[in-house]
């Protein structure tokens, strides 16, 4: 640099000298520079550069356009925009640094040169292109600029780019500490340059002592984006995974359209920069990029991706199996719409819902076999048409389901167990709901009771035909003695028999009947009526409990209860053939119930047969 330092200059020198040891170190290389140009020596004007209208400002530097005479090429001429040695040093750092990552996505120094006024000059790449935060989200501008169909994949494109530049830095010691969309430029053929590398430091030995250190200036960057251990300070914290931090914000921002840190200027989000909330992401965002996000963004470095190549190779991934993870997420809304029309109690749209679901499903793993989402959503699938047909009350097939299925969440199984209880007493209420009903159940008892029953009925009328009484006593005498023996014989077998509907509707018909005949015949002999009365009376009690039964249970009680009322009715009509006509009634009666009994037998047995062929 040529004149004299002013002595506020020569003070703040020496008070930046004081706390840097690097800017010491630069500082004596440069006295080693000869202060006057060689013959050879480049400096500015019409033999070798010529600067022309500024391209851009800085906080610390200008950026103008230029030419080299000699080549006849385009450069950018960068210079401090405030002339003070410490800017100088800073500059002359950052083109140091930046020459020393020779990658296509790093803007290339093409010399450091001084100035006719001693101005230190940096000559860089002129690139021409648009910054990537002014495109991103502007579909129309990536159209009509790039030919862009696909924004979002383009957009992860230049994300690849900067984790590329970002990763040959890192393997040279070199970390950013900058890194934003504003500072990514785009050019007219796709180019994609990360700027700004002013801030960058190295965070170990392998840059070398002549570039400016993490802990020469360890608080760094811009607020919206800044990583928690930036803001914090400590230089030991900084390293490769704060670049990772911030590749999640600029991918944030992508998604999100706004800097993850946006109220990054309030005092409580610097006093506490491990606990400021970013605003979620919304439903539209891919899964799997939201998920980046929130590894990238992790608060604390040890729970990050572990470096930028990771967070490149998840991108690419996402991009190669875009496809098939569009698929996913089709069909993650028809499972969704499935559980809807479920809830609707709208069957038919469950199963249509669930066939498209399950059909998206498997088309994703057809394009990407390693589809995690894809096998999660068809196990989902399974999940949902279990609790469907459990719904729908068909046990057999949930469980033909659930046998197909691996580990089953463990309140599924609970719910098919516990329906399965459910079904298991429905079905022996069922059992028992038949066996109280179904007249061939009781089959067995009837035989046993008829056995014990019918060759008293049958004597006791046999005597009254041979011995015809003179009185209604011996009817009396017959009913009240038939009556004590069903009942020791109801009692006998137990009274649970009387659980068989069938069998209830009999032994109670009878009883009744019975019972009747006999209040009958006993009404009938105190009021000394005539020996006639009993028959006639007995037949038309029993009609009318046969009628009575055959209306309210057993239809086939129906034409015994005409026969008896007939033979009332010829009772009635020829006294004298009383007993006979009662005798035979009886005889039909217990014919009627005993061919009705075999008939059931007979069914019984022809059914047994069957089941066990």
């Amino acid at each position: 640099m040529r004149g004299e330092l002013s002595e506020a200059e020569i003070a703040e020198l020496e008070s930046d000298l004081e706390r840097s040891s690097v800017l010491r170190l630069a500082l004596a290389e440069l006295a080693r520079t000869p202060g006057e140009p060689t013959s050879d020596a480049v400096v500015d004007g019409p033999e070798r550069l010529l600067v022309g209208r500024t391209l851009g400002e800085g906080g610390m530097a200008t950026v103008r356009h230029g030419v080299q005479t000699n080549l006849g090429r385009p450069v950018a001429v960068k210079t401090v925009r405030k002339e003070s040695p410490s800017g100088t040093i800073r500059l002359l750092q950052e083109a140091r640094l930046t020459a020393r990552l020779q990658h296509p996505n790093v803007v290339p120094v093409h010399e450091v040169i001084e100035g006719r006024a001693g101005e230190l000059q940096v000559v860089l790449k002129q690139v021409d292109g648009l910054l990537w935060s002014s495109v991103m989200r502007d579909p129309d501008v990536l159209r009509a600029r790039f030919g862009v169909e696909d924004a979002l994949d383009w957009n992860l494109g230049v994300l690849v780019s900067v984790c590329n530049a970002l990763a040959y830095a890192h393997e040279h010691g070199i970390i950013h500490r900058d890194v934003k969309p504003s500072n990514v430029m785009v050019g007219a053929f796709g180019e994609v340059y990360l700027l700004d590398w002013g801030i960058a430091a190295t965070w170990s030995d392998l840059g070398g002592r002549d570039l400016a250190h993490v802990s020469d200036i360890p608080t760094a960057g811009t607020r919206a984006y800044m990583a928690p251990e930036q803001i914090e300070g400590d230089p030991e914290a900084l390293g490769p995974w704060t670049d990772v931090y911030l590749l999640g914000g600029a991918l944030y921002e992508l998604l999100a359209g706004r800097p993850p840190h946006a109220n990054a200027l309030s005092a409580e989000s610097r006093r506490r920069p491990r606990e400021r909330v970013v605003v979620p992401l919304g439903p539209e965002v891919p899964r799997e990029l939201a998920a980046i996000v929130a590894e990238a963004m992790a608060a604390h470095p040890e729970e990050r991706l572990v470096s930028v190549q990771e967070l490149r190779s998840r991108i690419v991934a996402y991009r190669i199996h875009r496809g098939s993870l569009d698929l996913v997420a089709r069909a993650d809304r028809r499972l969704s719409a499935a559980g809807e029309a479920r809830a609707a109690g709208d069957a038919a749209a469950v199963e249509r819902h669930l066939r498209e679901a399950e059909f998206g499903f498997r088309a994703a793993l057809e394009g990407w076999a390693e589809n995690t989402r894809a096998r999660e959503g068809l196990r989902a699938v399974a999940v949902e048409r279990i609790e469907v047909a459990l719904d729908a009350g068909d046990l057999d097939g949930a469980l033909r389901l659930l046998a197909d299925l691996d580990e089953p969440p463990p309140s599924l199984v609970a719910r098919v167990r516990l329906v399965g209880a459910e079904d298991e007493a429905r079905r022996a209420r069922a059992v028992r709901a038949g066996w109280f009903q179904d007249a061939a159940r009781g089959v067995h008892t009837r035989t046993v009771l008829l056995a014990v029953l019918a060759p008293f009925w049958v004597f006791g009328w046999l005597a009254i035909i041979l011995w015809p009484p003179t009185s209604v006593r011996p009817y009396a005498a017959m009913l009240g003695g038939y009556v004590a023996l069903g009942t020791a014989s109801v009692f006998a077998r137990g009274l649970a028999i009387l659980q068989n509907h069938a069998t209830k509707v009999i032994v109670i018909a009878t009883a009744i009947g019975m019972l009747g005949a006999l209040m009958w015949v006993v009404g009938a002999d105190a009021l000394d009526l005539p020996v006639t009365a009993a028959p006639l009376g007995m037949l038309l009690v029993f009609a009318i409990t046969l009628v009575l039964v055959g209306l309210t249970s057993d239809r086939r009680a129906l034409p015994l209860g005409v026969l008896s009322f007939a033979g009332f009715v010829v009772i009635a009509v020829v006294p004298r053939a009383g007993n006979v006509v009662a005798f035979t009634c009886a005889m039909l009666l217990a014919g009627g119930l005993l061919r009705n009994n075999l008939t059931l037998r007979r069914r019984v047995r022809g059914h047994a047969v069957k089941n066990s062929s």
